[in-house]
């Protein structure tokens, strides 16, 4: 799959969620499938933007996508 970026509306289409409710998720929910596509997100500007390649692993995957794709640990110095 070539990495084109989706929307939240096209995100949310494809996970079967209104858009409304994947934002919530996002921004709320414990959920390691939320917690993990928010971490992988990519902001240009105050939008945001999902990976194809990344929505189709939590679509595959679900909860389990962390344990599948684990995200990169980062160090102090390269938090700032």
């Amino acid at each position: 799959m070539k990495s084109e970026l989706l929307t939240v509306e096209e995100t949310a289409e494809c996970l079967r969620r209104r858009p409304q409710a994947l934002r919530e998720a996002l921004c709320r929910s414990e959920a390691t499938w939320a917690a993990w596509l928010r971490a992988r997100r990519v902001r240009l500007g105050r939008r945001q933007y999902f990976r194809a390649s990344d929505v189709l692993l939590v679509m595959e995957h679900g909860d389990r996508v962390l344990e599948i794709h684990p995200l990169p640990t980062r160090s102090r110095e390269e938090k700032c």
